[in-house]
């Protein structure tokens, strides 16, 4: 939120969601690693073996889904709504894509 303040974007309503959405998503992939984790440790007792397995089966769908997520947050920038549009901070693209668009 302070960041936002610097990039000279305003505060607003939908923005404030911003921070709740990324931990939200951040404590899923968590779940989701460890949860994984401990069924491989169950397998095969060791825990090298049982981070590389974990990272093999759940890394890449919670990669995927994060990338998913972020683009689609990325295309929020084509909104004509200012607070929808205030949601992706300045910094993410450039400054001309953004003229543009608005």
């Amino acid at each position: 939120m302070e960041a936002k303040g610097y990039v000279d974007s305003p505060i607003t309503p939908v923005s404030t969601t911003r921070f709740a959405l990324v931990t939200i998503i951040g404590l899923a992939n968590s779940v989701h690693l460890i949860s994984q984790f401990q069924i491989e440790f169950n397998i095969f007792q060791d825990k090298k073996a049982a981070i590389i397995a974990s990272l093999k089966n759940a890394g890449a769908p919670c990669f995927f889904t994060s990338l998913t997520t972020a683009i689609g947050f990325g295309s929020l920038v084509t909104s004509s709504i200012p607070s929808i549009y205030n949601l992706v901070p300045k910094g993410i693209f450039d400054e001309s894509l953004q003229q543009s668009v608005s």
